[in-house]
């Protein structure tokens, strides 16, 4: 019950919101998008390179780590020739 009420709250205020704005006067030139976006990418680089480094660790602590299959004892590359 109290999600259903949340979620009409939300919309009441989106509503309420679009049909109450003011004009606003702003003015983004070429260097503002510009910017944006190169903040946009280095955000995007930033997340990869987390998960290149921690990705494992990270997912671990949330339970979503894969275990690992590898076990060195069962390797078959370390068995004797004879």
């Amino acid at each position: 019950m109290m999600r259903i009420m949340i979620k009409i709250y939300i919309a009441v205020v989106i509503i309420v919101s679009l049909f109450f704005t003011r004009p606003v006067y702003a003015y983004l030139d070429p260097g503002s998008g510009s910017m944006i976006w190169q903040m946009l990418l280095g955000a995007l680089a930033s997340v990869v390179v987390f998960f290149k480094f921690f990705g494992r660790k990270f997912l671990a602590l949330f339970g979503y780590a894969k275990k690992d299959t590898n076990n060195p004892d069962k390797s078959d590359s370390k068995k004797k020739v004879d």
